[in-house]
């Protein structure tokens, strides 16, 4: 292949090119030898050689091309920004959206919805990856949830730790819980390190469990096919109670006011 055929040929060219054309430009070779030896246009060759005299190593530095990301976009910034609001702030159901997580095909539906637009479920994905959204698998938060008697005990297990300190002894958290058939939660888009939260029902039926766990991961359990009552959580202190070595003390927030009675009162 001679030089005169070399400069019919267009193509985009890797840094590891660019690199050995340095190396033989540094060399002392010609722009014709080392257009030879790698096979590139005389144009090119000579247009790393004018890049390189203003830039320096960045001259060599290969340039996107074609059309900008971001270009050609139905959505306003505007529309843009409201979208994300209410994909950050709502879920479907909140607007009136059979879905009950994000999911491209009901963004696409939002779209439609709020501004009369149709979008496709693949460009949704596309503008998804703009704002910097990615598919997460929500949190689940319960309906029930007081914050304020969270924030209360919260305040009282302050106390709890620092007698534990003084005394030397481990806390054991306590709970009752139940595992059901049910449908597992669909994933759902949310802006990158921002997990979504749906909200379920924190009651449970079929298989009950009570268990204790403590801060540095010792656990005990316990299951029944009835609900937990005083006598079955006695007897689950009962069993922890020789199987953990020293003092520690035994934190519930959920155990059931009858069931509580009993333990302060016989």
């Amino acid at each position: 292949m001679n030089s005169q055929s070399l400069n019919t040929i267009t193509h985009t060219y890797p840094l590891k090119t660019r690199t050995q054309f340095l190396t033989h430009l540094l060399a002392k070779e010609s722009i014709q030898a080392i257009s030879l030896y790698l096979l590139v246009s005389l144009a090119t060759v000579y247009r790393w050689w004018n890049g390189f005299k203003q830039q320096g190593n960045d001259g060599l530095i290969p340039k996107k091309t074609g059309r900008p990301q971001g270009s050609g976009r139905k959505l306003s910034p505007e529309q843009e920004a409201v979208i994300i609001d209410i994909l950050i702030k709502q879920v479907p159901t909140d607007i009136g959206l059979n879905y009950s997580t994000w999911q491209r095909k009901g963004i696409s539906e939002l779209i439609k919805k709020k501004f009369d637009i149709d979008i496709a479920v693949t460009t949704v994905g596309k503008y998804l990856k703009l704002w910097n959204f990615s598919k997460q698998k929500p949190l689940k938060k319960s309906h029930e949830q007081d914050p304020d008697k969270v924030a209360q005990w919260l305040e009282d297990f302050r106390e709890i730790h620092k007698r534990a300190l003084e005394e030397k002894a481990d806390i054991y958290f306590a709970d009752e819980t139940g595992v059901k058939s049910e449908n597992p939660s669909p994933h759902s888009y949310a802006p990158k390190g921002n997990t979504p939260t749906i909200m379920v029902t924190g009651k449970r039926l079929a298989l009950n469990i009570i268990s204790a766990v403590s801060a540095v991961g010792k656990m005990f359990y316990s299951t029944s096919l009835e609900s937990i009552k005083i006598d079955k959580f006695i007897g689950f202190m009962g069993n922890l109670s020789p199987d953990h070595q020293g003092k520690f003390f035994l934190q519930s927030i959920t155990l059931r006011p009858i069931i509580l009675q009993r333990l302060l009162h016989g």
